[in-house]
């Protein structure tokens, strides 16, 4: 049954996205007559493509670190209800509710890795603007405070020379 609602999902999301490739290639083609209505709805499809494709990347790695909570999840409704395994079953079901805690987690800390969109909005928290910084810090080479001075600087004694 979940393999049925969850492909029924996947079918419907890849027609969605079929459907908002074929309008703004229609849209495209018939860009000689340009009115307010046509320009927000080729506005609208475009920004519905981006959102899908963004969702298609989002769900990848989503989907990959949910494997191990259906593992936890079956292990605790497979297991018998016998004595000798309720310590397997309630490990399952701590590890299970362990595991839904951490995705949650790394979903909201790494949002502003998969999108722009993401990332100009993550700059309004404290946290990641920190951890920006110190990114930037690492990775960055020392300048000279004053490049155009020293530049003609140089320039001008390197002239000097030559006359």
């Amino acid at each position: 049954m979940l393999f049925i609602i969850v492909g029924g999902f996947v079918g419907a999301y890849a027609f969605l996205l079929h459907y908002n490739l074929r309008e703004l290639r229609k849209l495209h083609r018939k860009s000689a007559d340009f009115d307010h209505y046509s320009l927000s709805r080729t506005y609208q499809f475009k920004e519905n493509v981006v959102v899908m494709k963004m969702l298609c990347k989002i769900a990848v790695p989503f989907f990959t670190l949910l494997i191990p909570a259906f593992v936890f999840y079956a292990l605790f409704i497979e297991t018998p209800q016998l004595e000798e395994y309720e310590l397997l079953r309630m490990v399952s079901a701590a590890m299970f509710d362990w595991w839904i805690g951490l995705i949650c987690c790394f979903s909201g800390l790494s949002y502003p890795f998969f999108d722009i969109r993401f990332r100009r909005a993550a700059r309004k928290i404290k946290f990641f603007r920190r951890c920006r910084k110190q990114r930037e810090t690492v990775s960055t080479i020392s300048k000279v405070p004053n490049c155009t001075a020293t530049t003609e600087a140089y320039f001008n004694w390197l002239d000097e020379d030559w006359r």
